[in-house]
């Protein structure tokens, strides 16, 4: 069974996104809105994926958080935002992202592109 990290501020997107997720079959840990812990996670832990939301909290910048995950894991990512400057695409574009798919989002698409981590 695959193991999904969900690291995502907004409540009730984290929730709605969370039983979809363990409707599919996946096991599913919600993370932390904050980038030590988000990052203290993922080394304790073996995820198959990472969905995060790229909007910043707090100071925290996601993108950066992925990109220090970079360094010592290649976990495939997928990015949620309603961030869709080019700015913000390009950088998130930079941590080799499997896809970043914009808010509000299709829960079909979403388990699509799940789908295609694993395939092939």
């Amino acid at each position: 069974m695959k193991n999904i990290l969900i690291i995502e501020s907004e409540s009730i997107i984290a929730l709605s996104l969370s039983n979809f997720l363990s409707k599919l079959g996946y096991t599913v840990t919600r993370g932390y809105p904050d980038s030590k812990h988000t990052i203290d996670c993922v080394k304790q832990n073996q995820f198959d994926l990472i969905i995060i939301n790229i909007k910043m909290q707090n100071g925290l910048d996601r993108i950066e958080t992925v990109g220090k995950i970079r360094d010592f894991s290649q976990t495939p990512v997928i990015y949620l935002t309603g961030e869709t400057d080019r700015t913000t695409l390009d950088r998130a574009k930079r941590t080799n992202p499997v896809n970043i798919i914009s808010k509000p989002f299709n829960y079909t698409q979403l388990g699509n592109v799940i789908e295609q981590c694993w395939a092939g």
